[in-house]
């Protein structure tokens, strides 16, 4: 799943990549609220950070003075999605799963073999904007989507 939320400094647009207990723990906190330390406890202090203010690790760095360690990013954001790449995908895809009435089969679509050339980040983001997050996940490990039973 992808918190996306746009940095109130620096205007840009940032996701956060979540895992199945990090949801859980995201959906609770949205719906009942406490205290974001004792509710989003598998969160960093920067995912908290984000998910409270909305600030990027970039902004964040530049306020508190403290930087994300590599291992612990789970952030990207628009300039990290290979517009090129992204659109080739969806020129591709419409010549194949495009029915009749102009309708996409955005389902089949990233299952296809044409959806391999696209990045774990533009898959989750795909996924997102066609809110398919539900239905599919990705392993961030292999990039591949399957199908949520």
């Amino acid at each position: 799943m992808l918190i996306n939320k746009i940095c109130p400094m620096c205007g840009k647009s940032a996701f956060l990549r979540i895992n199945s207990d990090q949801k859980k723990e995201f959906k609770s906190y949205a719906c009942y609220g406490g205290l974001i330390q004792e509710k989003l406890k598998s969160f960093n202090d920067f995912e908290r950070e984000f998910v409270k203010t909305g600030y990027c690790p970039e902004c964040q760095n530049g306020l508190f003075m403290k930087e994300l360690s590599r291992g612990e990013n789970h952030f990207f954001t628009q300039n990290d999605i290979r517009d090129d790449v992204v659109e080739k995908f969806i020129n591709d895809i419409a010549e194949v799963y495009v029915d009749e009435n102009r309708v996409l089969d955005c389902r089949k679509a990233i299952l296809s073999p044409i959806a391999e050339k696209l990045s774990v980040n533009e898959k989750l983001l795909y996924l997102y904007e066609f809110d398919l997050e539900n239905e599919f996940e990705v392993d961030l490990d292999t990039g591949k989507v399957t199908e949520i039973k």
